[in-house]
């Protein structure tokens, strides 16, 4: 099982995550105009996290300690992105243990996550996909979701554009194209978006007055 980033638990007020492309000038035509050449099959996911303000020495060693398992991106590793406020939401629901029994007071686990199921299946790179999950608000786009590949591993999804929706599900558009086919009724999980990856470049782990950290590091898809 690889690794998995503790994102939340260094702070970062500021992040980016995105698909990034590489793209090809072609020549310029008599009038001015000039072509651009997709050269990346569709892009790759990226995440940046920067301003983590480690001020205690707990912070500070965990800080060292998981850039020493990423190995500057020899380690694969789980990436949640922690953006709660800009997903959509899914119903209340309450849920028993495995075995269908209660907590020893009778309650049940509470949630509210946006996790839904392929109502259909998809190929190798596909664009668009049918998904039944129950939404407390409409998707809109530009919300990511998340799939767990047999082979390929967590892989994320940025919607782009939204086909059909109903209460019951929608059909979207996204990028990049799905890194592996996908069966009927595979999850697909809108609550807790996340990605392999590999961290890219050196992160920061310099101390200000030989006491605190400010963290930043990027991160990029991985193979």
């Amino acid at each position: 099982m690889p690794l998995e980033f503790p994102t939340s638990r260094f702070g970062f007020l500021e992040q980016e995550v995105d698909v990034e492309r590489q793209t090809l000038k072609g020549g310029t035509a008599l009038n001015g105009e000039q072509d651009l050449v997709s050269t990346d099959g569709g892009g790759r996911v990226f995440a940046e996290f920067a301003s983590g303000a480690l001020v205690d020495r707990d912070t500070v060693l965990a800080w060292r300690a998981v850039l020493g398992a990423l190995e500057e991106g020899v380690t694969r590793a789980v990436v949640p992105f922690c953006d709660t406020r800009h997903q959509p939401h899914g119903p209340r629901h309450r849920v028993p243990h495995s075995d269908q029994t209660p907590f020893s007071d009778d309650s049940l686990y509470a949630g509210g996550g946006a996790v839904g199921r392929a109502t259909n299946g998809a190929e190798l790179r596909a664009t668009q996909l049918a998904i039944t999950v129950p939404l407390v608000q409409p998707l809109i786009g530009g919300e990511w979701f998340a799939i767990e590949h047999p082979g390929k591993g967590w892989r994320a999804y940025k919607v782009k554009g939204i086909v059909l929706q109903d209460a019951a599900g929608a059909i979207v558009k996204f990028v990049p194209p799905l890194r592996e086919a996908v069966a009927a009724n595979e999850v697909v999980d809108f609550a807790n978006p996340r990605c392999l990856m590999v961290q890219d470049g050196r992160a920061s782990s310099r101390l200000s007055n030989r006491r605190y950290t400010d963290a930043a590091i990027r991160f990029i898809e991985a193979p």
